[in-house]
């Protein structure tokens, strides 16, 4: 029975229309520019009408039925775009702001009924091992801030993964997310220009930056920070998208699907991320094993079909570079490639963070003090040098302990995510199970998770997925189905 005056999202009627009245009044007032001028230091277009649109989306919460799938869909989205506005000295990110909203909101509605659970635990051992890292290190506000947003995403992605539904809406944000990056890696490619949300004019040429470029090829890197970091996001929704498509209820639901990891599949060509394209082609073929044995030889031809399509337009848009940029991948080091210097530093910056992490075996240098350990192994080390690698980043910077840390999640989520797939939303699953493959491949080369703008849409995936194993609601209780099936006969199932 509903209650008079309560909104749908738990809070009473004349709390939100106050709160309405604020924002409205609020939107009004940032209308006239007078916030902006005052907010900012160095005001611009976009800062200005982040002040409008700003308290615009605190009134469609409340407006929304469910706030907080508003307010962590609507994260998800604008997470790969790294805009910062410094509002009275404070520096804030769209994504952070959304997500504490979400959070703010979440804890003031009721809680899905059920008793603790495993993950919660799990959590809480590994922050607890962190601890010593962010104490012996320099960039205790930036690693507190990454950490903190990364689990409040979880959080959210859990109670929302929780409900009917959540797991399908939330992968379908982050598909979204990616496929809009990758149409803005495709327009990035074909104006030979980088995304930049500060200039006046929407756009900026790039520099000479060789991370940007293989020789003459320039590579897209979408709103994310790196060209690498935006293969890393797309290789992690081809699975997604893939699971998508198989559960869609039309046909025309099913293209759009099949069109969106399209879109995916050329920006991630794009990016000229070799061990991107890997983790793709990895975690595809993870959810295809993970599906349904009906529905396995229609996905396969399915994925035949795109990659073809895929390889064919890469081919023609990015030409000899795509091949050679292919071409390397049996052997990087080999002087044939124009990339294999890069390469063989890369090697011997493993082999640095390896020597720093038998320096420091427990707690690890301390969370940024790695840099300046790796640069007296390395003769001119650049600024921002990092291990090239997330496992060894925790390694050397959190130690054994930092390392624990990282394993005991992603192995807890892989755990769920397998115990889950006896449930009904199998295809989906089979999907979120090949994005945390992608991702667990991608960490070998490279540490982009430590971006906000990547660790959100991971988080999200994650915690949906776990969020499965402990659902409730599921027909499967209700007809006296067990709890969990072994991985075996989830492999031969035919449902």
């Amino acid at each position: 029975m509903a209650v008079a005056g309560r909104a749908p999202g738990g809070t009473t009627g004349g709390p939100r229309v106050a709160l309405i009245v604020l924002a409205v009044s609020a939107a009004l007032v940032a209308a006239t520019g007078i916030v902006a001028r005052h907010a900012f230091s160095q005001p611009d277009t976009l800062k200005y009408l982040v002040t409008v649109l700003g308290p615009l989306v605190i009134v469609a919460g409340c407006l929304a039925p469910d706030p907080v799938r508003l307010f962590s869909g609507a994260a998800i989205l604008v997470a790969p775009f790294g805009f910062v506005a410094t509002f009275a000295g404070v520096a804030l990110t769209p994504v952070a702001v959304l997500l504490v909203l979400a959070a703010v909101v979440a804890a003031f509605q009721p809680s899905p009924a059920r008793g603790p659970t495993p993950t919660g635990t799990v959590i809480v051992i590994a922050v607890a091992l962190l601890l010593p890292a962010l104490a012996l290190g320099t960039a205790f506000a930036h690693e507190l801030t990454w950490l903190g947003l990364t689990l409040i995403a979880g959080y959210l992605a859990f109670r929302i993964g929780s409900q009917e539904g959540g797991l399908r809406f939330l992968l379908s944000l982050v598909v979204l997310s990616a496929a809009l990056q990758g149409l803005l890696a495709v327009y990035e490619f074909a104006r030979q220009t980088n995304i930049d949300l500060y200039s006046a004019h929407v756009q900026q040429a790039v520099g000479q930056n060789a991370f940007f470029r293989l020789g003459r090829t320039f590579r897209p890197s979408g709103t994310l920070p790196d060209p690498i970091a935006l293969g890393n996001f797309l290789a992690l929704a081809c699975p997604l998208a893939l699971g998508l498509s198989l559960e869609a209820g039309s046909r025309w639901a099913r293209f759009a699907w099949i069109l969106a990891g399209g879109v995916i599949a050329v920006g991630l060509t794009l990016s000229f991320s070799r061990m991107s394209w890997i983790a793709a082609v990895a975690g595809v073929l993870v959810a295809v094993i993970a599906l349904p044995a009906r529905r396995r030889l229609m996905a396969t031809a399915g994925v035949a079909a795109v990659g073809a399509a895929v390889i064919v337009l890469g081919l023609s848009i990015g030409g000899a570079d795509v091949n050679a940029r292919f071409n390397s991948i049996s052997n990087p080091t080999s002087r044939v490639n124009r990339t294999y210097q890069g390469d063989r530093e890369r090697q011997q910056i493993w082999s640095a963070a390896e020597a720093v992490a038998r320096r420091h075996p427990l707690a690890g240098t301390g969370f940024g003090k790695l840099e300046p350990a790796l640069g007296e192994h390395l003769a001119g080390a650049p600024p921002g040098l990092h291990a090239h690698s997330v496992y060894l980043q925790f390694l050397a910077e959190a130690g054994l302990a930092g390392l624990l840390a990282l394993l005991l999640i992603v192995g807890h989520a892989a755990v769920s995510f397998v115990v889950a797939l006896g449930r009904r939303e199998r295809t989906l699953l089979a999907g979120a199970l090949g994005a945390l493959s992608a991702v667990l491949v991608t960490w070998l080369t490279d540490t982009s998770v430590r971006y906000v703008e990547l660790s959100v849409p991971v988080a999200f995936v994650l915690g949906a997925g776990i969020a499965q194993r402990w659902r409730t609601d599921d027909a499967d209780q209700v007809v006296g189905r067990p709890r969990s099936a072994s991985v075996a006969s989830i492999m031969t199932s035919r449902e």
